[in-house]
């Protein structure tokens, strides 16, 4: 069942979406109510529900026993001040009931009114006297927050939510042209109301220089519907700012020659082993073009810093024998404002990517050229072979990152294959740059949970260039909360060429021994592994309680904990499969062009795309799948 919209999404000014989009896989049909349940008036029960949606157009609501016999009842709430602390919905005596369609017994259909007027709007689904709870279309749902330190933020900085239906006004000056502004209150060691900013994806909110350290809980409200109408609450710390060293210490001091005459590899290591027992500071690189013959090695809290990057080069010369790594870290560094140029290589940067203390790393207006295929390879053939192969056709990444805050911003970045490797970000900022993905060039945003990716270029420097993805493919179990906006993909004609969602695999596809609580315990034995499975996906997708997901808390054996009790308890005849999540993913207003597909391929959840347009390409589709496991693709919406 799939319903897909082409209208402009909610919170533009001159057009509204239609309808949503599910995508159910091998789910079996629900059994409809017996005689016996509907004597006794056996409620409705709603899972999910499409929005953002304006009046006249289509919802969908997806649930169970959602029978022909149910009936849909409605009302928009008032608009008005929303108060400082949420309050319940009481229904009217008077009430909307639209006509039901498509009654499918785990799904039903019906249109908003068209003289409601835009807003949040409460709807049920009745039974006899048996009602469904109440659902809330168009309230803001915020699906998480970043601060300006990642998943933190500090006085005086910023927080940053991601989701839907955040804001009507599109911008600050939405009071002044009649539409209502969003709010967020802060509850914690200072409770505080303020005024946001953005559109509906996506709202920041700058915080007060004097709000107390500690940890606050944020609710949204988008300036419709009242004292009924805030967001669920999400939590932030908010911490005071790292304090880096402040030594300062200029590369020539050291005997840089700083003219491209000799090799500086000798003072720029001496420099940073003195700011290494120095416990940090920043490396000063004043005017210059700087020769380097082997790796570098920046220590923590340590800082590269140029004059400027088109008056500072950092460059290593060709050589026989590539270098593994041009620079290597662990966490807590930066690098701004220099030029770097690299010739055979097999990564430019890459940190320890096995350490669970990655992270805290900023990079910012670099320009990277790193072409290991540089000079007159036509006179030994061999010899570009053997630059492609030797580190794998995929292997070589120009920069390898992950862990907490992590910001890459207005760079221009040529690799001569993959230009982003990004793994278990939380928290990570990609903005404002220019990535140019050479032979089987690709991006990986890997097993994150809270990633900004946005006013990027993705382009294709040669005919192989692959393209790009989120996925699971870092052995993670759980790739979630990404936002991808405003970016450009183009030119990418090799291999898969193609911007997918990835991850195969899973532990279990069965049937339930037992479901009581948040305790299930599998029939059969699953296949656990040696992947952490927490934060999995259990789904049901066959019989009793079809169409509803959890996550694995803990695991052991055939025994499974949940994060929260089901809806509708599976049933002896339900089947349930145990696969990686990847949900609440945000692609909006992005340009395709030239590559292939625009896929969520396999295992995808609530993922919302808006705005997106593409040109010669496949087009955009989503799929559930046997992807070496059974992986449904539920709840995706296409505006």
């Amino acid at each position: 069942m799939i319903a897909i919209s082409r209208r402009k999404p909610l919170m533009t000014r001159r057009g509204f979406q239609a309808c949503a989009a599910l995508g159910l896989a091998w789910s079996l049909a629900a059994p409809a109510a017996s005689a016996a349940e509907a004597a006794i008036g056996s409620p409705p029960t709603v899972f999910w529900a499409s929005d953002p949606v304006r009046p006249g157009e289509a919802v969908l609501v997806t649930g169970d026993g959602l029978t022909a016999d149910c009936a849909v009842e409605l009302f928009r709430l008032a608009d008005g001040p929303s108060g400082a602390e949420p309050h319940t919905v009481q229904w009217p005596e008077n009430v909307v009931k639209p006509d039901v369609l498509q009654p499918r017994g785990q799904s039903l259909k019906f249109i908003l009114p068209e003289d409601f007027g835009p807003g949040v709007v409460a709807f049920r689904v009745r039974s006899g006297k048996a009602l469904s709870k109440t659902m809330l279309l168009n309230l803001p749902d915020p699906w998480w927050c970043q601060g300006n330190v990642g998943a933190a933020a500090t006085p005086g900085g910023t927080v940053r939510f991601l989701g839907k239906n955040l804001c009507w006004s599109g911008g600050t000056s939405g009071a002044a042209a009649g539409l209502p502004a969003a709010t967020v209150a802060l509850g914690g060691p200072r409770s505080v109301t303020l005024a946001a900013r953005g559109d509906c994806y996506s709202l920041t909110v700058d915080l007060p220089p004097e709000l107390p350290l500690g940890e606050y809980q944020l609710r949204v409200h988008n300036g419709r519907g009242g004292p009924c109408a805030w967001s669920r609450p999400l939590a932030i710390k908010v911490v005071a700012p790292a304090s880096w060293p402040t030594l300062t210490l200029n590369v020539m001091d050291f005997g840089a020659d700083g003219r491209g005459l000799a090799d500086d590899t000798p003072s720029i290591a001496e420099a940073l082993a003195r700011l290494k027992g120095a416990g940090g500071g920043v490396l000063y690189f004043p005017r210059g073009r700087y020769l380097v013959s082997e790796t570098l090695n920046i220590p923590e809290r340590t800082v590269l810093r140029g004059e400027k990057r088109e008056l500072c080069a950092i460059c290593w010369p060709d050589r026989k024998e590539p270098l593994a790594d041009m620079m290597i870290a662990t966490r807590s560094f930066g690098i701004e404002d220099l030029s770097f140029y690299s010739a055979n290589y097999g990564n430019f940067l890459t940190v320890d990517l096995k350490s669970p203390e990655i992270g805290d790393v900023h990079l910012r207006r670099l320009r990277v050229v790193a072409n290991r295929y540089r000079g007159h390879m036509y006179q030994d053939p061999k010899e570009m072979s053997d630059r492609f192969t030797r580190f794998g056709v995929h292997g070589g990444k120009l920069l390898a990152l992950g862990g907490q805050n992590v910001e890459v911003s207005d760079c221009d970045l040529l690799s001569s294959g993959c230009a982003l490797f990004l793994t278990r970000a939380r928290g990570a900022r990609i903005e404002n740059n220019v990535f140019r993905m050479g032979r089987f060039g690709w991006f990986w945003l890997s097993g994150s949970d809270g990633v900004v990716f946005e006013n990027n270029q993705c382009l294709g420097q040669d005919l192989s260039t692959w393209g790009g993805g989120i996925n699971c493919l870092d052995g993670s179990s759980v790739s979630q909360h990404v936002y991808f906006a405003r970016n450009t993909c183009a030119q990418w004609f090799g291999g898969d060429n193609e911007m997918t969602t990835d991850g195969s695999g899973g532990a279990y596809y069965g049937r339930l021994a037992a479901a009581e609580g948040t305790r299930l315990t599998t029939a059969d034995e699953p296949k656990w592994g040696k992947r952490d499975w927490r934060g999995a996906a259990v789904l049901v997708i066959g019989g009793r309680g079809v169409g509803q997901c959890r996550r694995v808390v803990r695991t052991e054996g055939r025994k499974i904990e949940i994060d929260r009790p089901w809806d509708v308890v599976p049933g002896a005849d339900s089947q349930v499969t145990i696969t990686m999540y990847q949900g609440d993913y945000l692609l909006v207003e992005n340009r395709f062009a030239d590559i292939g597909v625009i896929q969520f391929y396999g295992m995808s959840l609530g993922h919302l795309c808006a705005g997106n347009t593409s040109a010669r390409t496949a087009g955009f589709f989503n799929m559930g799948m046997n992807y070496h496991h059974i992986q449904p693709s539920w709840h995706i919406q296409w505006l």
